[in-house]
């Protein structure tokens, strides 16, 4: 088999975008015009195949061609030969065609409307018109703290994409609109910067339609060994650039110290609000139904700033992020803002007085939150009730403990609920008895081996190994676990040899796939 070159360093690739960026948004846009090339040739191929067999078949049948049979059985076998090339060969080209037909999930929300937030819309044509992406038409509201640019494909990509922002209403309720504002410049800068890309938004699409060929991903089997790889490769080094230069307008539009202390007071809430809504979830386990007013529960305990040593601990965590992943970590962009450590230790969560929902929404702020809290809770209710069902489930398996001993598929549901919780000491505690009852136990060796080589430990190996002897689920996931761990060990033969060991397993799987279309495909009654 042909030998493909591997793709550039990320470091080498990078340095390339940040000295010749334009240069390199061409050379992203010619390379995703490769891949779309060349699943178009393929689909144009095999609808050509499909049209001209039906031609031949038409022709023949017109001019009563030699090559057929006289008549009888022999010529309604060939008609129905040709007609089942022509219906397959055109199948495969519809599947496709109908990859180029990109779909997003939508947002879950509420859409405003300009009449009942004017002074928001107002605030978004100010800023967008500042770093030259006029205004946006479509904002939707949603339940979490996030805020992002959502690209919504258009007649299934074919018309320009209609950008929408998302911002959700937890982060309107934290900010001021000073705050906001330059939030929604740094998130727009990175809009100005997407469009700038060759061939955008279709280069990010790529991975959808991708997934749209899965039915027949067969027959890309051999180009996608080498260009996947190298695709991804570029865009993410694209996308970093785009981070990096998106912090950059942000900074020339924005005072940059501003700018650094709202994403740094961004993180921070958006692990608080995480802690706060791990709150309120854990009501699941003495209700049966969530309560119709967990929005504002939700709000009322982030009212007050998280204790001094948790955000010490969260900015540590952010400080071991690796700083050549997308996006960037939060400690690299606010060393290009100044100096990380000054803004930390400047840092403080502070009261706004003048939050962005009141100034910016006004009497539509407490509509706007009952309608989301009913959307909220329509959506979490289903899981809600299946979690206060396994919470029930977990407290008559831990109050028969003391009773009659425990299955091993009852100490294993207890493990996942431990663990589930982040009780790590007791979950490895159950995994371990477990394995003491069933040694053979495919998910208790993943998962006890998974802990172990998460702490550094190597005695979690053994436990890898066994769960990719005893179910071959496990095999794959196991396997790239032992491959970080002793990358990150440096033992670099025992990782090479587990890359291999995975690789022949995914040979073995092909080889086993195609011996299953073969048998699908030899009739159960042989023709005479």
């Amino acid at each position: 088999m042909r030998s493909h070159s591997p793709p550039q360093p990320y470091q080498a690739l990078l340095a390339l975008a940040r000295s010749r960026p334009r240069l390199y948004r061409w050379r992203v846009g010619i390379l995703s015009a490769i891949g779309y090339g060349y699943i178009a040739i393929v689909g144009l191929a095999f609808a050509a195949a499909g049209s001209g067999i039906f031609a031949a078949l038409l022709y023949g049948v017109w001019t009563r061609h030699p090559a057929l049979p006289d008549g009888g059985q022999e010529f309604t076998a060939a008609l129905v030969l040709f007609a089942a090339f022509t219906v397959a060969f055109w199948v495969v080209a519809i599947l496709i065609a109908r990859a180029f037909w990109i779909t997003l999930p939508k947002p879950k929300g509420v859409r405003l409307r300009r009449a009942v937030a004017p002074q928001l819309f107002a605030l978004l044509r100010e800023v967008g018109g500042s770093v030259g992406v006029g205004r946006l038409r479509h904002v939707i509201v949603t339940t979490g703290f996030d805020t992002y640019i959502y690209r919504q494909p258009r007649l299934g990509g074919l018309l320009p994409p209609a950008d929408t922002l998302v911002i959700g209403l937890p982060v309107l309720q934290a900010l001021s609109v000073t705050q906001l504002r330059v939030l929604l410049l740094r998130e727009l800068a990175s809009l100005a910067c997407q469009r700038r890309q060759v061939g955008s938004p279709w280069v990010s699409w790529q991975g959808v339609v991708w997934q749209n060929l899965a039915p027949v991903d067969f027959l890309f089997d051999g180009m996608l060994r080498w260009y996947r790889p190298l695709f991804n490769q570029h865009v993410r080094v694209m996308a970093r650039q785009e981070a990096d230069a998106a912090d950059a307008i942000a900074a020339r539009q924005a005072d940059p110290t501003i700018l650094g202390h709202v994403l740094l007071l961004t993180e921070m809430l958006k692990r608080y609000h995480r802690i706060c809504y791990q709150k309120l979830i854990k009501q699941a386990e003495r209700q049966p139904h969530p309560p119709t007013d967990g929005l504002c529960q939700w709000r009322t305990d982030t009212c007050t700033a998280p204790p001094p040593e948790v955000q010490e601990r969260w900015w540590h965590e952010l400080l071991s992020a690796d700083d050549d992943s997308h996006p960037p970590s939060l400690p690299t962009r606010l060393t290009q803002l100044g100096s990380a450590s000054v803004f930390w230790q400047r840092f403080q969560f502070g009261d706004v007085t003048e939050r962005a929902a009141d100034q910016l929404l006004g009497a539509y702020h407490l509509q706007l939150t009952q309608e989301l809290n009913r959307l909220w809770y329509m959506d979490i209710a289903p899981d809600w009730a299946k979690r206060y069902d396994y919470i029930k489930t977990v407290n008559g398996i831990e109050g028969k403990i003391l009773e009659v001993p425990l299955t091993v598929d009852e100490i294993w549901q207890l493990a996942e609920w431990h663990l589930n919780e982040e009780d790590f000491r007791h979950g490895r505690q159950l995994l371990e008895q477990c394995l003491r009852l069933e040694p053979l136990h495919g998910p208790a060796n993943f998962t006890l081996g998974k802990i172990l080589l998460v702490e550094g430990n190597s005695q979690g190996v053994p436990y890898l190994e066994q769960a990719m002897t005893v179910d071959a689920q496990w095999f794959d996931p196991a396997c790239r676990l032992l491959i970080e761990f002793f990358a990150v060990e440096g033992d670099k033969a025992q990782a090479q040899d587990y890359a291999a060991r995975l690789q022949q397993h995914h040979r073995q799987l092909e080889q086993a796939q195609q011996e299953r279309n073969k048998l699908h495909s030899t009739p159960l009654i042989p023709c005479p």
